[in-house]
């Protein structure tokens, strides 16, 4: 090895370190602060006997010859076969909103005109100038991340080195400068995770996806450098994942609802969970079960009859008609889903089943319909986190201080879990909750309206089961589970409720998908705690004292709505359908477009004032942008795409019109559905 030559490139390793320091601190702080006086211990920088610049890990090199050579290869193999993640979208059969059925429209024009035969299906996705969002797993050296801008640019890349010894090898051999002003001047970013967990690794693309545009969710290229068991675990992670962050998006006529709902119920003057709740809860130590209607609650509801007198029973949604089939009352009922439609599944209820309601205090979200919670003896309502009611409500009281309840969304059990928590109960079990099934013929308990044969949906709900798209994944009591999308991310945000309240102890007593957080438990072995209380009248008592009665006069409301809301949400609106009048020629120009129209709404959610417009505008426009850019993406001919996003533009503008004209005219009449 020749010392001259040995020499030279130590020094071309430290002046680029010392470049890139010198970058961090201006654009990256923290990243400049973590490795100022950083020193790697278990994977170091070497020279190799050939004057390449490698890794040492454990005695032994890490790079078998040229690690730039290496790079051209692997980026090579990359460019043939990437790992793409792309969106689809599925829908109902019988479309009820406009938005759904103009999204439907675009992707049949698609499917008709480039011949594809499924939504995922990608043709050519590497063969684009410009990549959106790429993804790169492990940095190594970074010479695969130099020759990869040689041959693309990148509007937003991420980099995740769960190593910081081999980052901060990294930055010796490449120039990370020019990478992140390349990324800024296209209106993108350039990110760097060092360290961390795969689960912080999803978070910051979740973050990404929030501050660059979800419409980036249309293609997100991943690129996986070398293997190591925490680039595995982040690989496999954002591969099971992946479609929660095209999900609970809400879209305009959706949070209509909201609106019409939430201003229904606060007419009806029905107390609101209030925030920083003192009061003691006699009956914090006692078991509290959380009753879903999963198909294994069959399995232990015979014991849960038995245990009703001593244990305190939550039902969810329609595991209510599951448990009086059986003859059990609940003593909390709990519903979250803002249809009018899900009243009249009250109509299987018997006469008798109905007297029995009116015993039986609900705790729903804001955005219910107020005739089904006036089945019940008392309704409390909870402000649903990322909703137009919900805003429009702290607009008006900011004063009041209410409880905005994250992870109640998006099936009943997350809010059933949550009310729970919030009501200051220490030990929860969940029962039925299985969000998933083994056998897509029996999908939830047999003793609820899914199997009741007066119920004129059965047979139509019970084939969208069987066609349904489900997924594998781990059980609580068992290897497997199927699960779909919803159900998934019903346990993903169960999870990230446990993990935000570490000190309730929640045992999963359900044979269904396993929950990270919640101890497995079979429901026999669940402890009972003996008392004496008088369990109804206990929590009355801590209902009305946690819930604070609110209620506003119709005038004043609709006044304020259509004089000030409504003219304001026109200006927000004419501002955001602006960026869509700019002559568009390429793809590139039209993801560009997109990127300005979310960060005009990103804005409008950091002000209170202007919150309310966000919440209205930025469902609707996740899904118009993905929708358009994803199918765009897939035609070869240029003629035929800039066609396609021309035409889709003008429907996406005719649509958000259609809309602002419904919301004037409808916000004061019953929903639609």
């Amino acid at each position: 090895m020749n010392k001259l030559s040995v020499d030279i490139t130590t020094k071309l390793l430290r002046a680029t370190f010392l470049n890139n320091m010198e970058a961090f601190k201006n654009v990256l702080p923290e990243m400049y602060d973590y490795f100022k006086e950083y020193k790697a211990t278990n994977t170091l920088l070497t020279i190799d006997e050939n004057n390449n610049v490698n890794l040492v890990d454990n005695g032994a090199l890490v790079y078998d010859g040229d690690p730039k050579s290496l790079a051209i290869q692997q980026v090579d193999a990359f460019e043939q076969d990437p790992k793409c993640f792309s969106y689809g979208m599925s829908f109902t059969d019988n479309s009820i909103f406009e938005h759904e059925k103009l999204l439907r429209s675009l992707v049949d024009r698609r499917k008709a005109e480039t011949e594809q035969l499924s939504d995922l299906q990608i043709e050519l996705p590497f063969n684009e100038p410009q990549l959106d969002f790429f993804i790169m797993i492990g940095s190594g050296l970074g010479y695969q991340i130099e020759e990869l801008f040689k041959r693309k640019e990148i509007k937003v890349f991420y980099l995740y080195e769960p190593s910081t010894d081999v980052f901060f090898a990294a930055m010796h051999c490449i120039d990370f400068k020019p990478l992140i002003d390349r990324c800024k001047a296209i209106g993108g970013s350039f990110t760097i995770s060092a360290g961390g967990n795969e689960f912080q690794f999803v978070n910051q693309i979740s973050s990404l996806l929030k501050n660059n545009g979800y419409f980036l969710v249309s293609r997100i290229f991943a690129y996986r450098h070398y293997l190591s068991e925490e680039n595995f675990n982040a690989f496999k992670l954002i591969h099971e994942i992946m479609h929660r962050y095209s999900a609970g998006w809400g879209f305009f006529e959706d949070e209509t609802i909201s609106l019409i709902h939430t201003v229904e119920n606060t007419q009806s003057a029905f107390p609101i969970l209030i925030a920083n709740n003192t009061h003691d809860n006699k009956l914090k130590n006692l078991s509290v079960v959380i009753v879903g209607n999963g198909p294994s609650l069959d399995n232990d509801i015979k014991l849960l009859k038995e245990r009703q007198a001593e244990i305190i029973i939550i039902s969810c949604g329609s595991a209510l008609k599951s448990l009086l089939n059986n003859g059990i009352t609940p003593h909390i009922h709990v519903e979250m889903e803002r249809s009018v439609a899900l009243d009249k599944h009250y109509s299987l209820f018997s006469d008798e089943e109905h007297k029995l309601l009116k015993t039986i205090p609900v705790i729903a979200l804001n955005t219910v319909f107020s005739g089904l919670l006036e089945r019940f003896s008392q309704a409390y309502t909870m402000l649903k986190v990322n909703d137009v009611g919900t805003d429009l409500i702290t607009f008006l009281e900011s004063k009041e201080d209410f409880e905005i309840v994250k992870y109640c969304n998006p099936t009943v059990s997350n809010t059933a879990l949550m009310a729970m928590i919030h009501l200051g109960f220490d030990n929860i079990y969940l029962l039925g909750v299985d969000l998933g099934f083994v056998d897509a013929e029996y999908h939830h308990s047999k003793s609820s309206m899914y199997y009741d044969k007066q119920w004129k949906r059965r047979e139509s709900v019970n084939k969208r089961f069987k066609r349904i798209q489900t997924r594998a994944i781990e059980g609580n009591f068992r290897e497997e589970v199927y699960t779909t999308d919803i159900f998934d991310l019903s346990i993903g945000t169960m999870e990230f409720a446990l993990y935000d309240f570490p000190k309730i102890n929640v045992y999963n007593c359900s044979d269904g998908s396993k929950i990270k957080g919640a101890t497995p438990l079979a429901f026999n072995e669940v402890t009972i705690v003996k008392h004496n209380l008088d369990l109804r009248k206990e929590l009355d008592i801590l209902l009305t004292s946690s819930f604070k009665k609110y209620s506003r006069d119709k005038v004043y409301v609709h006044n304020f709505l259509r004089n000030e809301f409504f003219p304001k949400l026109r200006i927000a609106l004419d501002d955001f359908m602006a960026y869509l009048e700019q002559p568009i020629t390429s793809r590139e120009e039209l993801s560009e477009i997109f990127s300005l129209q979310s960060k005009y709404l990103l804005l409008l959610s950091t002000r209170k004032n202007t919150m309310l417009y966000f919440r209205f505008l930025k469902g609707t426009m996740n899904y118009f942008q993905s929708c358009i850019m994803s199918n765009c993406s897939n035609y070869t001919n240029e003629t035929m795409r800039m066609e396609y996003i021309h035409d889709a533009l003008i429907e996406f503008k005719l649509h958000l019109e259609f809309l602002y004209k419904e919301l004037l005219t409808g916000y004061n009449k019953p929903s639609k559905i």
